[in-house]
């Protein structure tokens, strides 16, 4: 029966690409949609894992940024039209840095998934203490001119 079953699922996808896979455009008019922060920003060498969703008319993203270091923290902008793109947290820090001395994100951090649940946005991300990748959580309620306050809870 699970042969069965696992053919059926099989010739399912084989036969209807359409459905299954997502066929993508590139908008190279807009990309890159966010680019690396200026020397001695967090997000100064590196870019990427981002999370978006949509919120009272304006789309927000949490995404991961690299210093030269390589330490790794998690960055918040806004946008109206999901290409132009404005930093926040005072002048473009993160929200989100790696943990103190023994947790589990001591080392690094990087963007998970983001979802709003009333008017708490929670957050789960991936901490590395140098030997082991683990999942975090953070809460966050937007307040104090658009900064996200973070509460990890580890």
């Amino acid at each position: 029966m699970k042969r069965v079953l696992l053919l059926i699922l099989a010739l399912s996808i084989l036969l209807t690409p359409s459905i299954i896979f997502a066929y993508w455009t590139k908008d190279d008019a807009a990309n890159p949609v966010l680019s690396n922060g200026t020397s001695g920003k967090f997000d100064e060498a590196q870019i990427g894992t981002a999370c978006v969703i949509y919120d009272a008319g304006t789309w927000k993203m949490w995404y991961t940024g690299m210093t030269l270091g390589e330490i790794q923290a998690i960055g918040y902008a806004t946008s109206s039209d999901t290409k132009s793109w404005t930093k926040h947290n005072g002048d473009g820090g993160p929200v989100l840095t790696v943990g103190t001395s023994g947790k589990f994100d001591e080392t690094q951090l990087s963007m998970g998934w983001v979802i709003k649940d009333g008017s708490t946005y929670r957050m789960w991300y991936n901490g590395y203490s140098g030997t082991t990748v683990r999942i975090g959580y953070a809460t966050s309620s937007e307040r104090y001119n658009r900064k996200l306050c973070m509460d990890i809870k580890n």
